[in-house]
């Protein structure tokens, strides 16, 4: 159970960057724009549950399964957060595209801090790793 948090953050995180990746693809007038697009727009959501999921199991692990750690005491508790909520921004501003062509480029600005910010959280969090 103590490990469910790292394997299932590295797996987060590399969806993350990967979706996000697709989504600057998406942007492009290139041929592969479309398909690219659709698959952002299909698959995003899926990766915001999971990211949203690995911060829940994360927060619960320090409270039932770390007495030598304390949540909130972190960066990397902070910086994970930070991610769940600039993707809810990000799935915020993706239903507005159609009313406010500004969303989307707040959108990808968004996706944008995301992805630091969950790379500089799971390098926060290495030095946390279970013995």
């Amino acid at each position: 159970m103590i490990w469910l948090h790292p394997i299932g953050g590295a797996i987060g995180a590399s969806l993350l960057i990967w979706i996000g990746a697709l989504g600057l693809r998406a942007r492009h007038r290139a041929r592969y724009a479309p398909e690219a697009r659709v698959r952002h727009a299909r698959l995003a959501p899926w990766v915001y549950g999971l990211v949203a999921g690995v911060a829940v199991v994360g927060t619960l692990s320090v409270v039932l399964l770390r007495s030598d750690l304390s949540p909130a005491s972190s960066y990397h508790f902070w910086f994970l957060w930070t991610v769940v909520a600039l993707l809810t921004g990000s799935l915020i501003t993706s239903r507005a595209f159609a009313r406010r062509p500004s969303a989307r480029e707040a959108h990808a600005w968004i996706g944008i801090a995301a992805m630091v910010c969950i790379g500089i959280g799971a390098a926060l969090g290495l030095g946390m790793l279970p013995d």
